[in-house]
């Protein structure tokens, strides 16, 4: 979807101006990023259980960047997941890419507090 290294050089660029992201900063960046080189296109940015939400636009084959906090290996970061497992309505696991080489990891829902979407 992506042209890959100008979005590589967008973010790099766009990372450099704080020393960490929060969810609106996420937001705005992608947007900015999809409003110039694609058409334009809702970004939308949830601090809140989405579990529903992610099953969606992962349904549609759209990216979700999940926000992990208090994650014993991650502590606070984003990934973009890529698949899911529920065992009840908001419970279970996502499964990720986790932006350091490192694809199909399992991430329990309760450390996660939000997400970021192209949908």
């Amino acid at each position: 979807m992506f042209k890959k290294h100008k979005f590589i050089s967008f973010l790099i660029i766009f990372a450099r101006m704080g020393t960490s992201t929060n969810y609106i900063e996420l937001k705005r960046g992608l947007s900015l990023y999809i409003k110039q080189y694609y058409k334009p296109t809702t970004v939308t940015a949830n601090t809140y259980s989405w579990g529903d939400r992610i099953r969606t636009i992962i349904g549609k084959n759209y990216p979700c960047i999940l926000g992990l906090t208090s994650h014993p290996r991650y502590g606070e970061h984003w990934v973009v997941v890529t698949g899911y497992n529920f065992t009840s309505h908001n419970s279970g696991t996502y499964t990720v890419n986790d932006g350091w080489g490192n694809v199909g990891i399992n991430i329990n829902s309760s450390c996660t507090d939000g997400g970021v979407d192209i949908g």
